[in-house]
């Protein structure tokens, strides 16, 4: 099993692969807000690695960033972190593991569809409204992403997302539908956008699973995934 360390470089990647409508830098962290997507990665500061100021400097100056948001204060923090123990008193959630694994072959590349197709696929099989849709296809058309979809006939039973940088592909938005998991779909879907990947030069996936999903994290470690970094969020 990989050892679980500070790891800027994924992070860095992890935050680029999930673009937000404003984005700014604030005290040497990145800061993200999007009405439009309702989720937190889209919508917080990732403080990873030293302020560019004292550490409650760089606080305040989050707290204020949001405040003229009209937006309670989310941070991503690294258990343990000096800014996570710095924001002991503030809500913890989501906590996630971030997993990566070689890309070693195996996987159909072609089985690949463009991010409006797989967002309309997506947008079913979770329930989503299509401005939330519509709004993360607008976010991800200037990256190097890709979709992936299985269909029961025209149904779509299962989807993921893949966005190349470097030597990195991450894995995102890997979903079943009701009534068709346990099939293995999951498992080629990851396969597919891996493979996709690596056509772009990519030697190592990445993928975040929320230690509220075992289930997910038993399936990725089978296809070789070890978490290599933590986070959570914290709510002020």
């Amino acid at each position: 099993m990989s050892e679980v360390h500070h790891d800027p470089a994924l992070l860095g990647a992890a935050r680029r692969a999930f673009p937000s409508f404003e984005e700014a830098v604030v005290a040497g962290w990145h800061l993200r807000s999007d009405p439009e997507l309702p989720n937190r990665r889209a919508n917080c500061a990732w403080a990873v690695g030293e302020p560019a100021v004292p550490l409650i400097e760089a606080i305040d100056e989050v707290v204020a960033w949001f405040s003229d948001r009209d937006r309670r204060p989310i941070v991503l923090t690294e258990p343990g972190s000096p800014v996570d123990i710095a924001l002991a008193d503030w809500e913890v959630q989501a906590a996630t593991d971030l997993m990566t694994a070689p890309i070693v072959g195996g996987g159909d590349a072609s089985a690949t569809e463009s991010v409006e197709t797989w967002s309309l696929a997506w947008a079913r099989i979770r329930d989503v409204s299509d401005a939330h849709r519509t709004a993360l296809a607008e976010r991800l058309g200037d990256i190097d992403a890709v979709g992936a979809v299985h269909r029961a006939g025209t149904n779509p039973v299962a989807v993921g997302l893949g966005v190349a940088e470097g030597p990195m592909v991450g894995v995102f938005n890997v979903a079943t539908a009701a009534g068709h998991r346990r099939r293995g779909h999951a498992t080629r879907i990851t396969e597919a956008l891996m493979a996709w990947g690596a056509a772009r030069g990519a030697s190592t996936a990445y993928l975040q699973v929320e230690a509220s999903n075992p289930g997910a994290a038993a399936l990725y470690r089978v296809l070789g995934f070890t978490t290599t970094c933590r986070y959570h969020y914290r709510l002020g």
